[in-house]
């Protein structure tokens, strides 16, 4: 509500800092960074809730030299439970042009319902060690709707672990797995690239949250689909279904959004949870089939647009060409009874 953080790389180490622009435009206030180097994440304080505020990114050279970025504006959270908008994909990868025109259709998307954020579930580019493929394939196609839509992200397989994702996306996301609270949703981000089994980290942080959690919608995101609408790979990944999917059952999550599979794929509710596969964000697509737990698949490069209320949440996904393929809905109530 009275924070943000803006995370940017210069192509030489600078003194960052992040300038904010007045109501008046009389004047700036600026946010410094606190050392030079070439990746730099600025938090960004002392906001008013639910306000737009206009920022760019200044870096100072050693010879004094200013560099600035565009002006952008980001929207601060509100502290009131509030009914909002927010983005899914995946698995954007290797595939440059579709994935610029997914990010095209969300940016025409947003403008007519704006979102809240993104969260993007993990295979961002093929090789995580390769730096070319996140400027060229990631950062080009979507660096501009980046500064503007906040990003939470899940680690896939094709990042490896390796530093390049944790240097884009900060260090304050403990060991690679973390929660977050947005209205009436708690969100609980998974890495479902290292140990998740009972007695790991992680399977004790995520029982340890789930336990604790009183929000009224529960949501997971993760990488690896427990139920495949993926031909090649049905029936999905096992062990994510032995040792993650009971503790969502046992605590309520209503909803677990995921990539891994190049296709939309949608499961009926079992066991309360229900399972939406988005991994259609540029790479290429495999062939689905439906089957008695998965009820729609489609094999097309789309996103997807949630509306969350107190009662219900809603979704649309759509294709790189502005189509509808599916849209429905969860009713908080019928989870209650």
């Amino acid at each position: 509500p009275n924070s943000f953080m803006v995370s940017f790389e210069s192509s030489t180490p600078c003194h960052g800092a992040i300038e904010l622009k007045s109501p008046s435009n009389r004047q700036t206030q600026v946010h410094s960074g606190q050392k030079q180097a070439s990746f730099q994440h600025i938090l960004v304080e002392g906001l008013s809730d639910n306000t737009p505020v206009s920022y760019r990114v200044r870096c100072m050279t050693d010879e004094d030299v200013p560099l600035y970025s565009d002006w952008y504006t980001v929207t601060t959270a509100s502290t009131e439970a509030e009914d909002f908008s927010f983005i899914l994909y995946g698995d954007s990868r290797s595939g440059h042009t579709k994935h610029q025109e997914i990010v095209e259709q969300i940016k025409l998307a947003t403008q007519e319902a704006p979102a809240r954020f993104l969260i993007h579930t993990g295979d961002m580019v093929t090789n995580g060690y390769e730096e070319w493929r996140w400027q060229e394939k990631f950062f080009e196609p979507v660096g501009d709707l980046l500064a503007q839509l906040p990003i939470f992200s899940a680690p896939g397989n094709h990042e490896l672990n390796q530093h390049q994702y944790f240097d884009y996306f900060p260090p304050f996301y403990e060991n690679s797995y973390y929660r977050f609270q947005f209205g009436q949703v708690e969100f609980f981000s998974l890495n479902t690239n290292i140990d998740y089994t009972p007695g790991s980290p992680q399977y004790i942080w995520l029982e340890s949250v789930l336990e604790r959690s009183t929000a009224p919608w529960k949501l997971a995101f993760f990488h690896h689909p427990p139920y495949s609408c993926a031909t090649m790979r049905k029936p999905g990944d096992l062990n994510v279904r032995q040792h993650i999917v009971p503790l969502l059952e046992k605590y309520g999550v209503q909803l677990a959004l995921l990539g891994h599979d190049h296709l939309y794929g949608k499961t009926k509710v079992i066991n309360g949870v229900q399972y939406l596969t988005s991994g259609g964000g540029g790479s290429w697509l495999y062939d689905g089939r439906t089957d008695s737990n998965n009820v729609h698949c489609s094999k097309a490069y789309h996103f997807v647009q949630f509306w969350v209320t107190d009662t219900e949440i809603t979704w649309k996904a759509i294709d790189q060409n502005g189509t509808l393929l599916d849209q429905d809905q969860l009713l908080k109530q019928s989870f209650d009874e």
